[in-house]
């Protein structure tokens, strides 16, 4: 979560062509890394395979309203970096609320 709020930080003000390619490169894989972890913590705690099968609508849900909410927030000249942080602030702190309501013994090891 700090790769991506830094990430979206770095892209306020006058952005450097540097500091573009540098968000392009390191915002992916902390998404990447991020999500990989969390879709093995929720395939490990969930045994009968109903919240699995929910994480591809996730995606496509998140792909299709990604978009439109940021093009809402453009339109109406909305601090778009600082919304944008405050929705992977709080998508974090939901995903840690509910890991930590998970058994311990369900998480995969080293987690």
């Amino acid at each position: 979560m700090a790769v991506a709020v830094l990430s979206l930080a770095g892209l306020l003000g006058n952005v450097s062509e540097l500091a573009y390619a540098l968000v392009l490169a390191v915002l992916p894989f902390a998404y990447y890394f991020a999500l990989t972890f969390k879709f093995s913590v929720i395939a490990a705690a969930d045994h009968n395979g109903r919240v699995a099968g929910l994480m591809a609508f996730s995606l496509a849900a998140g792909s299709g309203l990604g978009p439109f909410l940021f093009g809402a927030l453009r339109a109406a000249d909305a601090p778009v970096v600082m919304v944008m942080g405050l929705l992977i602030i709080s998508g974090t702190l939901i995903s840690l609320l509910i890991e930590r309501q998970i058994a311990p013994e369900a998480l995969p090891s080293g987690a």
